[in-house]
Formats: structure tokens, C-alpha cells, sequence
């Protein structure tokens, strides 16, 4: 499996130009899709194996925790930037 540049794939797509609510969108039905393509899988499905570029074996099942790692990570960055803008007084809905 091929590691993924974060950095260079935000910067390729444009994610700071892109709308908010459309790149919700389209990151939630991607999400939906991983899920209903992981409901299909069988307990032993979550422990087969593959090679992650940069970190070597890995289950789908640690693959999985990885992208929810991943994500949470970005759901803090993004509480943070909320209370910092809150603080500088912009109203947020």
C-alpha cells in the first residue's frame, strides 16, 4: 500500500480553495463507501496483511485504527481552531 503526502495531496487539490460544505460532503460519502465495503468483510478479513509504504506490516484492522487516528487528530485541530476564533470574538454557528 502506498503512503499518502497529506501535505502534497492538500496542496494538488486545492483544499484551502475548495467549498466547506461540498468538501464535507464528498469526504462523508467517501467515508459511507470505506463503510459499507468494511461491512461486507469477515472477522478474518480484518486481520489479513499487506505492507504499508514507510510502515511495513500492518492488518486492516490496525489500518482502520490508523485512519480513525488520523481523523480524530483532524476533528481536535479543528475544535482548537474553533475556540481560537470564538476567543478572537467571530461569531461561529
Amino acid at each position: 500500500l502506498s503512503d499518502i503526502d497529506g501535505t502534497r495531496l492538500a496542496i494538488e487539490s486545492e483544499y484551502n480553495n475548495q467549498d466547506l460544505q461540498e468538501a464535507l460532503m464528498t469526504f462523508t460519502r467517501a467515508r459511507q463507501e470505506n463503510i459499507s465495503s468494511l461491512s461486507e468483510a469477515s472477522d478474518s478479513d480484518f486481520e489479513r496483511e499487506g505492507v504499508l509504504e514507510g510502515a511495513g506490516g500492518i492488518t486492516l484492522e490496525k489500518l482502520l485504527e490508523v485512519m480513525c487516528e488520523h481523523d480524530e487528530g483532524h476533528v481536535d485541530e479543528l475544535k482548537i481552531a474553533r475556540r481560537r476564533l470564538v476567543k478572537d470574538g467571530w461569531n461561529l454557528v
